[in-house]
């Protein structure tokens, strides 16, 4: 296969040169013998007749001959404009520099880089190429740094492709490579200073910048030499966050244009951003200390305080195989690798770690971004849901239902793996007001998110023709990959919104039937085959091509830079099968110009004029190391119908998608409650007595009491017996941070984070909970036994608590009824449960009076969100539920109060609209009552607060809120004063 792939890549070299030198000789041959030389055969007696001719040319007719002759000159100018551009591209080739745009002959230099591009990335497809440039004296090279990059990077072991830069002196010979560094030349204890990379930097301003002379970007590659060149025509482009060794002497000398980074002596071990590349081991850096009993490399040296300068190793690249390990002159593998600091819960997610699920296996960070995915689903719910007046309980509302099952065990793995990913800190952007006092200058824009490569595990950069995967995880990595790309970005961060072309035929063999109930998608363009995909990129090409020609830059990265305000241009991915032989080279032609565009595409098949994967079923790689994420069929369903809600706002279709297996182990679930259930049918359990006890209830002795509608009856003392005196009962509250309040209202502390989560559990399964489903929510991948273990504990825990509120030992708070748990009533106050019998009492009184105490009540009794500042997998349906609730009672007392009081339903319906911001049907009418007393302000209040709400979820009220408001506000200026109408109460 590397075979086939140099061949096609020296065919493809050889067409271009051969089209070169077509440009280049053809056709100032062609102009010379058929219209002659551009020079005049008598160039003595050219000035005497150049009156006549020129009085010839302007009053005598326009002939052929003049004609040809203007064409000719023209083609001339083409051609030495063309010549410019291939030797300024040559040129920079050599140097390692971009080439300058220059306005009016772009299209020149596009032809003559994409020519020349072509020619030399043929070369490099067969071995390295070495361009030496003029000699630098010893002494600007150190040589510890020369002798550790060569220890870990000898000759022999540089990988095809990479160029390596020589400036005049040969690499060092590992077994002879000198390790002592020139004292006082290195900054900080001996330490080589390192370049932490920014996006957009080129080497030679960070050569001008850092060591005074671009010149010396030569020294900064013999240091560097695993760094990888992916373009031929931008060969020192390098990536964000890569941290670059420079020669001692470099110091700051000012900013520079592309070279925006910054120097770190000691940079601390890191891992870098989702999807960037770095020139060091993960977690490494030149300065990482060695672990304890680590040897010392050959050709590292130690500094006095036992810091090992570790050279940089090359970037992982897809398609290609990582540099072997250096080994000592005595041919054993000595080199020390950097340790890496074991990762808390509060750290980065380690590499590799990822959710296994049902259908596949995908990263943390693809995990976290489908997880602020349906968070936005939420959002988009409570935003286009209308709200009744009158109260209806008990009414199954389908905007409610659960978030697939995958969803709720990428949570899982996500909270325990990597938490900070669920809240991740909120980047600081500059505001209009800073461009505007010229602050902005001093700020830096915050680094654009990963893209869908980076999250589906394809580190660093699809290459530049392409990338192929084959293999037995060939779709399913792409399945994965498509929903990796419709899951990156958000509203704040525009730019990583990437997009996806896809063919029909494509999508169809990644989704099979279910491709129909897909929907649209604002970000995935579906063309009916790969020609009119082209077409598609050909046309995305032309136009971001004129958007960089416009504003004199280069690549997009160079454009957000130069103008932070301009548009957000996301990258593009096309998604496709191998082509056939007649569209390869039209597509290889679209991936070389999209490069600076952010145009990219991974084939599915085995690519010959690029890259290739090989992938298997669980999404191992031929590169070690590198696992990609996979997914079936029915768990991508799943993920593309939560972005599509996201993305649009639309309900996904009502049709069941398939599910792979049963839907609670798809869930993250087990078997357990279907196990304890069938026991349970052969041996019911005994009722708890309800004393705290640290002997788990026996797995076999849960009984299934699902069907059950209403509540067991709590248990009674035994007749005969002498009843006790009634205790005073405990307050709970819920609406807000689930607390228990003693007898003089103090919380009480010590609760347990499960114990908790049972009490809210509880007090929403008014009717009770069987065992089975309480362990299945609680604990899905633990044993039967050990899960019955936990909520014995846990249960103890609660009974304890609440006997500590109520002074009583003896108090049974939570009972269990033949398997089934249910909270005592008799014993506790629970502000959930008043809110809900009153809403009760309202819907069924039919006498105003007794309705509005009714819903005075519900309100009074509904002070904050359900379980606020708790995050349970289950808690979203009746935490919205109760928010519906509550404010449906503010609208209907509101309704009934409108007619006497005005201004208290004026307050009421605008306290509705404050619970829920994002809904613009309780904004209209919190507009409309405000009309009704005269409140202009408060309706351009209303509206304002309406669209900060909806700008996090990337939308604008609808044109009917905006003419409401309009209209309402004119109607405000020729209505009667409001102390005229009969209908508004004064204040």
């Amino acid at each position: 296969m590397r075979l086939v792939s140099i061949v096609a890549g020296w065919l493809g070299g050889l067409t271009r040169l051969a089209l070169l030198l077509a440009i280049l000789a053809g056709v100032p041959t062609g102009l010379v013998t058929q219209i002659g030389p551009p020079w005049p055969a008598d160039p003595a007696g050219l000035a005497d007749d150049l009156p006549q001719r020129a009085r010839h040319l302007l009053t005598g007719g326009v002939s052929d001959t003049v004609v040809v002759n203007l064409l000719a000159a023209a083609l001339w100018i083409l051609w030495l404009a063309f010549a410019a551009c291939v030797l300024a591209e040559l040129w920079a080739a050599v140097r390692g520099t971009p080439v300058r745009r220059i306005a009016g002959i772009g299209p020149l230099q596009d032809l003559a880089g994409w020519l020349v591009a072509g020619v030399t990335a043929s070369m490099l497809a067969t071995g390295g190429v070495v361009v030496t440039a003029p000699p630098v004296p010893a002494a600007a090279v150190p040589a510890p740094a020369a002798a550790t990059v060569a220890a870990q990077h000898p000759a022999s072991a540089v990988d095809a492709g990479v160029v390596a830069v020589v400036a005049g002196h040969p690499r060092p010979d590992p077994s002879t490579a000198a390790v002592a560094r020139p004292a006082g030349t290195a900054p900080a204890a001996g330490r080589l200073p390192v370049y932490r990379v920014a996006a957009g930097d080129w080497m030679v301003k960070v050569a001008e910048r850092f060591l005074g002379d671009q010149d010396r970007y030569v020294d900064i590659a013999a240091l560097n030499p695993g760094y990888e060149r992916r373009d031929p025509r931008f060969p020192d482009h390098w990536e964000p966050t890569w941290q670059v060794v420079l020669p001692a002497d470099a110091h700051d000398r000012g900013p520079r244009p592309h070279a925006t980074g910054h120097l770190v002596v000691a940079p601390t071990p890191a891992q870098p951003p989702p999807g960037t590349s770095t020139p060091y081991p993960p977690g490494g850096s030149p300065t990482t200390p060695p672990s304890a009993g680590a040897t010392t490399a050959p050709g590292a040296s130690a500094d006095p305080d036992g810091v090992v300068a570790e050279p940089a190793a090359p970037p992982a690249t897809p398609g290609r195989s990582p540099s072997p390990t250096a080994t000592g002159s005595t041919g054993s593998s000595t080199s020390a690798a950097p340790t890496q600091p074991a990762p808390s819960a509060e750290d980065e997610p380690r590499p590799g770690a990822g959710v296994e699920l049902p259908g596949g296996w995908i990263g943390l960070p693809l995990a976290a971004a489908v997880l602020a995915a349906a968070a936005v689903v939420w959002k988009r719910r409570r935003h286009r849901h209308t709200h009744a007046v009158h109260i209806a309980l008990d009414i199954d509302e389908p905007d409610l239902r659960p978030l697939p099952p995958a969803v709720t065990r990428l949570r899982r793995a996500v909270r325990e793996n990597a938490p900070t990913l669920l809240d991740p800190p909120a980047t600081s952007l500059p505001t209009v007001t800073d461009y505007a006092t010229g602050h902005a200058d001093t700020m830096h824009l915050p680094p654009i998110g990963p893209s869908g490569p980076d999250l589906s595990g394809l580190t660093g950069v699809v290459p530049t023709g392409g990338l192929g995967l084959a293999g037995d995880g060939a779709e399913p990595a792409a399945r994965a990959l498509l929903v990796a790309t419709l899951s990156t970005g958000s509203p704040t961060d525009p730019d990583a919104c990437g997009h996806v072309v896809i063919p029909a035929t494509t999508l169809t063999t990644l989704l099979g039937a279910h491709a129909v109930h897909l929907g649209h998608l604002p970000r995935l363009t579906v063309t009916p085959n790969l020609s009119e995909a082209l077409t598609h990129l050909d046309e995305l090409l032309i136009e971001r091509r004129r958007i960089l020609q416009d504003h004199d830059t280069n690549d997009l990265p160079e454009l957000r830079r130069a103008t932070p305000y301009h548009p957000p241009i996301p990258p593009v991915l096309l998604l496709a099968d191998v082509p056939p032989p007649d569209q390869r080279a039209r597509l290889t032609t679209t991936l070389h110009l999209g490069v600076p565009l952010q145009i990219t595409a991974v084939l599915l098949g085995d690519w010959p004029r690029g890259d290739t994967l090989t992938v298997d079923q669980h999404g191992l790689t031929d590169q070690r190391g590198q696992r990609l994420a996979v997914l079936d069929i029915p768990t991508t369903m799943q993920l593309l119908q939560v972005l599509r809600e996201a993305h649009t706002g639309e309900p996904a279709p009502t049709a069941p998608v398939e599910t792979t297996g049963d839907t609670r182990a798809a869930s993250g679930a087990t078997p357990h409650a279907q196990a304890a259930r069938a026991a349970a049918a052969h041996h019911p359990a005994p009722p708890d007595t309800g004393e705290v006890t640290d002997q788990p209830p026996d797995p076999a002795a849960v009984s299934d009491a699902s069907a059950a509608s209403t509540p067991a009856a709590p248990q009674h003392p035994a007749s005969g017996t002498r009843p006790r005196p009634k205790p005073q009962p405990v307050r709970i509250r819920l609406l807000g941070p689930p607390t228990i309040h003693d007898r003089d209202g103090a919380p009480v502390p010590g609760l347990r984070h499960h114990a908790r989560q049972l009490l809210v559990y509880l007090i929403l399964h008014r009717a009770g909970a069987d065992l089975p489903d309480i362990m299945e929510a609680f604990w899905p991948t633990a044993t039967m036994r050990r899960a019955s273990e936990r909520l014995s504990t846990e249960v103890s825990d609660l009974r304890g608590r609440v006997r500590q509120a109520t002074a009583d030992p003896k108090a049974q708070a939570v009972i269990n009824t033949g398997g089934r748990y249910h909270l005592n009533p008799d014993l506790l106050d629970i502000d959930v449960w008043r809110f809900a019998d009153a809403l009760r009492r309202a819907a069924a009184s039919t006498e105003p009076a007794a309705k509005t105490q009714a819903l005075c009540e519900a309100i009074d009794a509904h002070t904050g969100t359900l379980a606020d500042g708790y995050d349970y997998d289950w808690i979203e349906p009746p935490r919205e539920q109760m928010r519906r609730h509550a404010i449906t009672a503010r609208l209907h007392l509101a309704e009934l109060l409108a007619s006497r009081d005005a201004h208290a339903a004026a307050d009421l319906t605008r306290a509705a609209a404050a619970l829920d911001p994002y809904n613009e049907d309780l904004a209209r009418k919190a507009m409309t009552a405000l009309a009704r007393i005269g409140d202009a302000d408060g309706i351009r209040v209303q509206l304002h607060q309406l669209r900060v709400a909806l700008d996090e979820i990337d939308e604008e009220p609808s044109a009917e809120t905006i003419a409401l408001a309009a209209q309402l506000q004119r109607d405000l200026h020729h209505r009667t004063p409001p102390g005229d109408d009969p209908n508004v109460q004064q204040p």
